[in-house]
């Protein structure tokens, strides 16, 4: 199990223990391998905020050749 996959399992694993009922998580648009990841880890796309990364950073962030701008959110019931 890697690292990030043992981090989030140890995160529902205290979420459930302390009454959360989900977990929302969020990544870039250009964030592809994350997007993957929270799919695979049980997270659902729960909505999109427009324009984020446009609104709170002052440079323009850019990763696997795309210009990153939204943020996209994922849920997780537990």
């Amino acid at each position: 199990m890697g690292i990030g996959k043992k981090l989030l399992t140890n995160a529902f694993e205290y979420a459930k223990k302390n009454g959360y009922k989900n977990i929302e998580v969020g990544t870039g648009n250009s964030s592809i391998g994350q997007i993957i990841f929270y799919q695979k880890m049980g997270f659902r796309m729960r909505n999109i905020d427009v324009g984020f990364y446009d609104r709170n950073y002052n440079e323009k962030i850019y990763e696997n050749g795309i210009l990153c701008r939204d943020m996209i959110r994922f849920i997780k019931e537990l």
